[in-house]
């Protein structure tokens, strides 16, 4: 009977246990497992107090380690306790008048005369080719004898030639000059002409009142 009883109590006290933990796991509040503590957030004051700390941080990392102190003389400070000079800006220079200026115009047409009507010439008889006028002499040839003198090379420089006639290419077929054997720059070109038409161009003199034809233009600049 005693015995029964022991076991009745201790069934009655296991359930009452199981009861507990039930409601304990129910309420979200085990007894098995500790739930970490939350921060309490910080406030408004908080938070500033921080950034100003931070500040202060980055203000003394700035600072150098040793504090060097200048020495000043009497003199200078005088000089520092000075007002600053006035700044007096240069007179500015004056503005060109229009009397000195330099006055351009654009050509209308850029080639007149003589000049022009060969170029239609050229353009009209050799369809296939590129005409280019008034070309320096120095951009089509360069200097190969090392011996060359500055004046020789300030000659090539302020020679012109009047036409050239490239390939499609813009391989140099041919030169043409509008000269009466009056012009200034004759005598360099009777000079270089054996060494222009070595690289296997023509060098053509056409006088201003005999400008070719185009049916005649191909056959002097080709030889066809």
């Amino acid at each position: 009977m005693w015995f029964n009883l022991l076991i009745a109590v201790i069934l009655l006290l296991a359930t009452l246990a199981g009861y507990y933990l039930i409601r304990k796991r129910i309420a979200g509040d085990s007894v098995l497992t500790t739930r970490p503590q939350r921060k309490p957030k910080q406030g408004p004051n908080e938070l500033e107090a921080v950034i100003a700390a931070y500040h202060r941080e980055r203000t003394q990392e700035a600072l150098p380690a040793v504090s060097k102190v200048a020495f000043v003389s009497p003199q200078v400070e005088q000089e520092r306790a000075l007002p600053a000079p006035l700044d007096v800006a240069a007179p500015a220079p004056e503005a060109p008048t229009a009397s000195s200026s330099t006055h351009v115009q654009l050509r209308k047409p850029f080639l007149s005369g003589p000049n022009r009507l060969l170029y239609l010439v050229l353009k009209i008889g050799l369809p296939e080719h590129l005409v280019f006028p008034n070309v320096r002499l120095a951009d089509l040839v360069r200097v190969v004898n090392p011996a060359a003198t500055p004046q020789a090379r300030a000659q090539l420089a302020q020679t012109r030639i009047d036409f050239i006639v490239c390939s499609a290419e813009l391989n140099v077929i041919a030169l043409l000059d509008i000269t009466d054997g009056n012009r200034a720059d004759d005598v360099i070109k009777r000079q270089l002409e054996a060494q222009l038409t070595a690289g296997g161009c023509r060098y053509l003199r056409v006088t201003p009142n005999a400008i070719p034809k185009p049916g005649q233009i191909r056959s002097l600049v080709c030889g066809e």
